[in-house]
Order: C-alpha cells, then structure tokens, then sequence
C-alpha cells in the first residue's frame, strides 16, 4: 500500500511532539514511575491517532470539495457536456491519490453516460483497474461495476 511520504513524516513527528507533551505532564506529578509510563504510553496512542486523523482530514478536504464541485454540474446544472470538459481538465491536472483517479474517471463516465455517448462511457470504465486486494476499494469497485451494468444495459436500450 503507497502512502504519501510527507503524510508519514508529519504524522510521526506529531506523534512524537504529542508524547514529549504527555511525558512532560507526567513527569510533574509525584506519582510512581510506573504510573508515569502508563499514561506516557496512553497518551501518546490517543494522541497520536487523533493527530492522524486530523491530518489525514485535513490531506483529502480539498480533493474531495473538488468532486462535490464537479458532481454538482451534473447534478444539480444538468449540464453533460460542461461536466465532461471540467472533469478532463481536473483529470490532467497531477492527481496525488489512486482513488481520486479512478474517481474522476468513473465520474468522466457517467458524464458520457448521461451525454448519451454509450460507448465512450463503457471504454472508460472498462479502462479503470478493479484491485480486489483492497479493502477500502471495495465502495470503489462496487460503483464502478453499477456504472459498467447501467452503461452496458442503456446501450442495449434496456430500461432501467
């Protein structure tokens, strides 16, 4: 599994800024050693797991105002042939994250799909990669599919 290497680095450094804190804190009270390591230990996890939680939101914030944006076109404007130029011009732009990606294609799809252009819809989707080895694809992979069935069933006019 790829992970953003600034993503990593912040996270640990966070983790360690947030145990230093707690092994601070600790150490002003006169309690045992051993209490001090216990909430030295407890408060650098749950530190540390909220610091991640807090970068990780704050990494995928921006992306993902960015396809609310371009669902909205299609939406809300039901506007295909707008909707499929803003969603190539947010595809050639550098797309840090695989998901993002195949995001922004399935989403190309669906534009095609409502354009009318079954076939550029199907080529499209049939291009995405499903990764089965993946857990947190499994939405992915199960929205993709249904686009590929709806694509596949609207060229064969079959009525949904």
């Amino acid at each position: 599994m790829k992970r953003n290497r600034k993503e990593i680095a912040i996270s640990y450094i966070s983790i360690l800024l947030v145990v230093i804190v707690f092994f601070w804190s600790a150490s002003r009270f006169s309690y045992e050693i051993y209490f001090k390591i216990v909430i030295f230990v407890i408060g650098a996890i749950v530190g540390g797991v909220f610091l991640f939680g807090v970068i990780k939101y704050l990494s995928l914030r921006k992306p993902i105002a960015e396809n609310n944006r371009l669902l909205s076109i299609l939406n809300h404007d039901c506007d295909p042939v707008r909707f499929i130029q803003e969603v190539t011009a947010y595809m050639n732009k550098p797309i840090k994250k695989e998901f993002f990606l195949k995001m922004a294609k399935s989403n190309l799809a669906v534009g095609y799909l409502a354009n009318g252009d079954f076939d550029k819809s199907i080529e499209i989707l049939e291009s995405i990669p499903i990764d089965e080895t993946k857990g947190h694809d499994v939405s992915t992979n199960v929205v993709l599919r249904f686009n590929l069935c709806t694509s596949i069933l609207r060229q064969l006019n079959v009525r949904i």
